[in-house]
C-alpha cells in the first residue's frame, strides 16, 4: 500500500490536521520552499487580463516543434497583429529551426519556465497536439484547441493492458478544449472510446486536415530540398521506427545500429536513407555513412518528407500521413510478435496495402524495385481531408471561425445528461458494494454515468473493483492537485476550519471555480453525486458546482455523527456545508434522519431517502462461479495450527499419553514400535510417560518410529548417511516430510473433501480418478500442493456437520464490532469446541489491534481471518450462519446477501438494517456482546429463521427511489 494511503487509513482526519501544524506541513505546492517557476508564473498570470492577441502553441510537452505546430506556426507567422509563442525544451534548437525558415514573428518560450506559466495564464489562444500538465486550468475568455498528434494504431487510454487508469490527464485536456481536431472518423472513435469520452464529451470535435500533412504536398519545397542536399539523382528514403523502450526478447537480433550498418553495406549507390530515431537511441550511438545518414536538423520533419521517395517504418502513425503521397511505404516489422504482445494494436497491419518484411535483404530488394503503389482506399479512410491548404484552413477556423468543406463536425455527445459520481478509492467496503449494486440495477443507458476518483488513490484492489463495473458505466481518473497562492491557501484553510460561517467571499469562489474548471473544463456535470460522502475536497464540489448550474447530491451511508465521534474521519465543516447546500441530501435509510434532527438546529428541507440496492442479480452471477477456484486465491491474515490435527508429530505426542485418542492404525503401530525402547517399556504411570516425552532424544525416537512405519527404513538410512548428527537429520526429515505425512492423514479423511478434489481435477481436465489408493494419494498430493493444508482444513470444517461455522464480513474498524464478536465467540467455544469463527477483512485502521486480540484469545485455534476474497458469496453460502456484530450501520448489506444465499443470519438489533425484516427472517438479538452469545447458541440449538424475505419487491422500490432524485 502506498505510504500516503496507509497514513490516511491509520490516522484520523483530526490527527492529520494537528500533525500538519506541528510539522509545518503545507499541503499545496505554493507553500513549498522552492515553488516551481512555471507554477509561480501561472498563478501570477491569474491576476493579469487575458491578452486577446497572444497565442501559445506547444507540441509533446516541448520535446519538438516539428509537425502540426510547426505547420501552424508557419501560417501564424503571417499574422503580425498576434504575438505567437512556441514552447520548447531545447530553445536553441527551436530558434535555429525557426530562423532557417525565416519565421521571425514566432518567439520561443522555454518549457516549464516562469514565462511559460505566465503565458499559459494570459494568452487568449492555446494550441497543443498532446496535453498540458495537470496543473493547468483554462480561464474564462481563453480558447484552447487540441490537434492530436497521430492516428492511433497502438492501443491508447483504458485499452492499454496494465495501464487502463492512466489516461485521466488526456481526458481532462479534451474536456477543457474548445475544439478537438482529428484527421479521420476512425481516430475519433478509437481515441474518444479509449478515454471513456465517447458519447459524453461536449467539446466540439472536428474531422479535419492534419496541418503537418499540408507540408507533404508542397512540390516546390521538394525540389528545393533535393537541390540543397545534392539529392537530385538519388532515391531518397526516410527510416522512422517506433521507440520500443527496453526490448525483452533475446531471440530478436536486430538493433537500430546493426540495421543501419546493414543498410549501408547493402544499398546501391543511388539510394540514400535518412534515419530519425528516438532520442533515447541516438544518445547511445550516432551512425553516419554515405548511403545512411542522420536526419538533417535544419528541416521540419514533414517539410523534408515532401522530398522523399519512400518511407520505412514499423508501427509509427506516420504511415497514415505519408500514404497521402502515394509513394512507397515499407513496414520493417522484425519484432512483430514481441511488439504485439507488449503493446496491443487496434488493427492488423498485415491487412494494410504496404510492403511488409522482417528481413534486411527483402527490404533492400524492394527499395530497388520499380513499383507503383495504390493507396486510394486507405487514404479515403485515414487522410481524405489533407491538401496543401490544410494548415491554412485550420488557422482560419481557429482564429476566425471560417468554415471549410474539409472541416466537418463529428457528433460525439449523445445529448444525455452527464452524471459524474465521485466514488473514492473503491476499496472493499460496504459503500463500494452498494455502488456496484446500484449500477447493476438502474438503467445506466438513460443517462451518462461517469465515475470519478483520484488516480493516485486507486490500488490493485480498487482496480479490480473498477474492472467489475458494468461496461455501460464510464470512468474518469482525476489527476493533479489544486494550486493556490499563499493568500489563497490561507483563505481556503479558513474555510476548512470554520466552514461557511461568514458566507463565501469572491476570492473563495474564484479558487473553487478555477479548480472546477481544471477538473471538468467545458464538460460541467449536469448532475454531480458525492457518493462516498466523506472526502472533503469533493464535498466542496457539492457546494460550488451549483454556480455552474449543476444539480448536486451527497450520499450518507452511515451514522455520520457517530462516525465522527468515534473516528474523526472527515472534515465536519466541509461535509456539513455540503449537506446544507446539496440539492439532494441522500440518506440510504430512513432511520439516519434522526442524527440530522438531533444535530441541526433547523430542519433540512433537502433530505431524500434512497435505500441501498441488495444486488441480487450480481450475486446470482457470482454464485455461478466455482468455489474451488475462488478459494484457491484467498490468503490468510490469521489461522492457528497449534493442537491442529494436521500436525501428526504433535498428535504422536498426545496419543502416546492417551492412546485411546487415536484410531489411526499407523499411529498405533508407531507407538507399539516405540514402546520396545527399554526406557519406555518400563514406564508404568501417566506421569512417567509425560516426563519421558520431555526428553528430545526420546521424542525423536517416537517420530522416527512413525517415519519407519509410514516410509520404511530406507529413508531413515539415506538421511543418516548424508548427515551424521542425529538431531539434525531428524529435524530435517520432520521439515521435509511434514506435508507428506499430512497427505496420508487427509487420505484417511478423504471423504469430507472428496468432492472438492474431484471438482478441482475436473476443472483442470485431469483423468486421475480411478479410486485406487495410489491414484488417490497422487491426486491428494497435487491438490494439497495448490491449496495448502490450511485451506484443506477449512474445506473439512465447512463440510463437517458436527462443526458450526460463524462468519463475519467487514473491514477492521471499531464500527464493525469485531472486538465483542471475538469475546462472544470465546464464551461459545468454551462450552462447545465444535464451533469456528471466520472473519473476512482485507484492511482497516485497527487491523493489528484485532489480530493481536485473536492471538491472545483462548479460542484462537478456532478463529480464522481471511484476506480479501474476490467472490465471498460462495463461502457465505457454505457456512452455518452470518453474524452482524456492528455497533452501528447505515444498512448492513451482508445481512440481506446472506439471506439471499440461504445462510441464516444472527444480527444485533440495528433499526437501520432490520427495518425491512420480520423477526422471523433472522435471529435477532440485543445490540451487545451478550446478545451475540445468545444468537450463536440459538443457532447451535437449531433455532433457525422461519420466513423468507421478498427480494424482488424490495429492488423494484429502490429503482423508484433512485429515479426520483432526478
Amino acid at each position: 500500500m502506498k505510504l500516503r494511503q496507509l497514513f490516511r487509513e491509520k490516522v484520523s482526519f483530526e490527527k492529520r490536521e494537528k500533525l500538519k501544524k506541528v510539522l509545518k506541513y503545507k499541503g499545496d505546492i505554493t507553500y513549498q520552499k522552492n515553488v516551481k517557476p512555471y507554477i509561480k508564473g501561472f498563478l501570477d498570470g491569474q491576476k493579469i487580463e487575458i491578452d486577446n492577441n497572444k497565442i501559445i502553441i506547444e507540441s509533446l510537452h516541448g520535446k519538438d516543434i516539428s509537425g502540426h505546430l510547426f505547420a501552424l506556426a508557419s501560417k501564424l507567422n503571417n499574422y503580425t497583429n498576434y504575438s505567437v509563442f512556441i514552447v520548447a525544451k531545447d530553445t536553441v534548437r527551436a530558434e535555429n529551426l525557426l530562423n532557417n525558415y525565416s519565421l521571425k514573428n514566432i518567439k520561443v518560450v522555454k518549457h516549464m519556465s516562469y514565462e511559460y506559466g505566465f503565458y499559459l495564464a494570459t494568452s487568449q489562444v492555446l494550441i497543443n497536439d498532446n496535453t498540458f500538465y495537470p496543473f493547468f486550468s483554462k480561464r474564462e475568455g481563453q480558447k484552447y484547441y487540441n490537434l492530436w498528434h497521430g492516428t492511433p494504431l497502438k492501443t491508447l487510454g483504458k485499452d492499454i493492458e496494465g495501464e487502463f487508469l492512466d489516461f485521466g490527464n488526456v481526458a481532462r485536456n479534451f474536456m477543457i478544449s474548445d475544439g478537438l481536431y482529428l484527421p479521420n472518423k476512425y481516430s475519433a472513435e478509437r481515441l474518444l472510446g479509449s478515454l471513456d469520452l465517447d458519447g459524453v464529451l461536449k467539446t466540439n470535435v472536428f474531422i479535419a486536415p492534419s496541418p503537418r500533412n499540408s507540408l507533404l504536398f508542397d512540390k516546390n519545397r521538394s525540389e528545393i530540398i533535393k537541390e540543397e542536399l545534392s539529392l537530385k539523382n538519388k532515391k531518397v528514403y526516410v527510416y522512422m521506427p517506433t521507440w520500443r523502450g527496453n526490448k525483452k526478447d533475446d531471440s530478436v537480433n536486430f538493433t537500430e545500429e546493426n540495421i543501419l550498418t546493414s543498410l549501408e553495406k547493402k544499398l546501391p549507390d543511388d539510394v540514400v536513407v535518412f534515419y530519425k530515431l528516438h532520442s533515447m537511441v541516438t544518445k547511445s550511438f550516432q551512425f553516419k555513412g554515405n548511403k545512411v545518414r542522420p536526419f538533417p536538423d535544419a528541416y521540419d520533419i514533414y517539410d523534408f518528407m515532401s522530398a522523399v521517395d519512400g518511407l520505412i517504418t514499423d508501427y509509427s502513425s506516420i504511415m497514415y500521413d505519408f500514404a497521402s503521397q502515394n509513394k512507397k511505404i515499407i513496414l520493417f516489422n522484425y519484432d512483430y510478435d514481441e511488439y504485439l504482445s507488449s503493446r496491443g494494436m487496434y488493427e492488423n497491419i498485415n491487412d494494410y496495402p504496404f510492403y511488409i518484411t522482417d528481413k534486411i535483404n527483402e527490404l533492400v530488394d524492394y527499395i530497388n524495385k520499380e513499383d507503383t503503389v495504390e493507396y486510394s482506399s486507405f487514404t479515403d479512410k485515414y487522410c481524405s481531408k489533407d491538401s496543401i491548404n490544410g494548415s491554412q484552413e485550420i488557422v482560419e477556423h481557429i482564429l476566425f471561425g471560417k468554415d471549410s468543406k474539409n472541416i466537418q463536425q463529428y457528433n460525439n455527445y449523445n445529448m444525455k445528461p452527464n452524471v459524474y459520481m465521485f466514488v473514492g478509492p473503491m476499496w472493499d467496503t460496504g459503500i463500494t458494494t452498494a455502488l456496484k449494486n446500484l449500477l447493476e440495477n438502474i438503467d445506466t443507458t438513460k443517462r451518462n454515468y461517469i465515475l470519478c476518483f483520484e488516480r493516485k488513490a486507486i490500488n490493485k484492489l480498487g482496480e479490480e473493483n473498477i474492472k467489475s463495473l458494468p461496461n455501460s458505466v464510464k470512468i474518469y481518473p482525476i489527476e493533479g492537485i489544486r494550486i493556490l497562492t499563499a493568500d489563497e491557501k490561507k483563505l481556503h484553510r479558513k474555510y476548512e476550519t470554520e466552514g461557511n460561517s461568514t458566507g463565501f467571499s469572491d476570492n473563495l469562489i474564484n479558487i473553487q471555480n478555477r479548480e472546477i474548471r481544471r477538473v471538468f473544463g467545458n464538460n460541467i456535470p449536469n448532475y454531480y453525486i458525492h457518493y462516498t460522502g466523506f472526502e472533503s475536497k469533493y464535498s466542496e464540489y457539492v457546494v460550488f458546482l451549483k454556480n455552474f448550474g449543476t444539480k448536486t447530491m451527497i450520499y450518507v451511508h452511515t451514522d455520520m455523527f457517530e462516525d465522527y465521534k468515534n473516528k474523526k474521519n472527515y472534515n465536519k465543516n466541509l461535509v456539513s456545508d455540503a449537506w446544507q447546500h446539496a440539492d439532494e441530501l441522500v440518506l440510504v435509510n430512513e432511520h439516519l434522519k434522526q442524527g440530522f434532527e438531533e444535530n441541526f438546529s433547523y430542519e433540512l428541507d433537502n433530505i431524500s431517502i434512497a435505500n441501498n440496492f441488495l444486488g441480487i442479480n450480481r450475486i446470482n452471477e457470482l454464485l455461478k462461479e466455482e468455489f474451488i477456484n475462488t478459494f484457491l486465491k484467498v490468503r490468510f491474515h490469521f489461522r492457528s495450527f497449534k493442537n491442529s490435527k494436521s500436525d501428526l508429530f504433535e498428535i504422536l505426542d498426545e496419543t502416546y499419553i492417551d492412546e485411546s485418542n487415536s484410531s489411526d492404525e499407523l499411529i498405533q503401530e508407531a507407538i507399539t514400535l516405540f514402546k520396545e525402547n527399554p526406557v519406555v517399556k518400563y514406564a508404568k504411570s501417566e506421569d512417567q510417560k509425560k516426563i519421558l516425552l520431555q526428553n528430545d532424544e526420546l521424542r525423536q525416537e517416537l517420530q522416527l518410529s512413525y517415519i519407519k512405519i509410514a516410509y520404511g527404513n530406507q529413508l531413515v538410512r539415506d538421511f543418516s548417511e548424508m548427515i551424521s548428527d542425529k538431531n539434525r537429520y531428524i529435524n530435517l526429515m520432520v521439515k521435509l516430510l511434514r506435508d507428506e505425512i499430512n497427505t496420508f492423514y487427509y487420505l484417511r479423511h478423504y471423504e469430507s473433501i472428496q468432492k472438492y478434489i474431484t471438482r478441482y481435477f475436473e476443472n483442470t481436465n485431469s483423468n486421475y480418478i480411478n479410486f485406487e489408493e495410489s491414484s488417490l494419494k497422487e491426486a491428494l498430493e497435487l491438490f494439497k500442493d495448490d491449496f495448502g493444508l490450511r485451506k484443506m482444513e477449512i474445506l473439512k470444517e465447512i463440510e463437517d456437520p458436527n462443526i458450526k461455522v460463524f462468519f463475519n464480513i467487514g473491514r477492521f474498524d471499531q464500527q464493525k464490532g469485531h472486538d465483542r464478536l471475538i469475546q462472544a465467540f470465546e464464551k461459545v467455544y468454551e462450552k462447545d469446541n465444535n464451533t469456528r469463527l471466520y472473519i473476512l477483512s482485507s484492511y482497516g485502521p485497527i487491523k493489528e489491534k484485532t489480530l493481536n486480540q485473536i492471538r491472545r484469545s483462548n479460542a484462537k485455534e478456532a478463529i480464522t481471518v481471511f484476506d480479501r476474497m474476490s467472490n465471498p458469496y460462495l463461502l457465505l453460502g457454505k457456512v452455518d450462519a452470518f453474524v452482524l456484530s456492528s455497533y452501528y450501520e447505515g444498512l448492513g448489506l451482508v445481512v440481506y446477501e446472506s439471506m439471499f444465499v440461504n445462510t441464516p443470519v444472527i444480527s444485533v438489533n440495528l433499526d437501520t438494517t432490520t427495518q425491512f425484516l420480520k423477526d422471523s427472517d433472522i435471529i435477532l438479538v440485543e445490540n451487545s456482546e451478550e446478545g451475540l452469545v445468545e444468537g450463536m447458541n440459538r443457532l447451535i440449538n437449531q433455532e433457525l429463521p422461519s420466513t423468507k424475505f421478498d427480494f424482488n419487491k424490495y429492488e423494484i422500490n429502490r429503482v423508484k427511489e433512485f429515479e426520483s432524485l432526478f
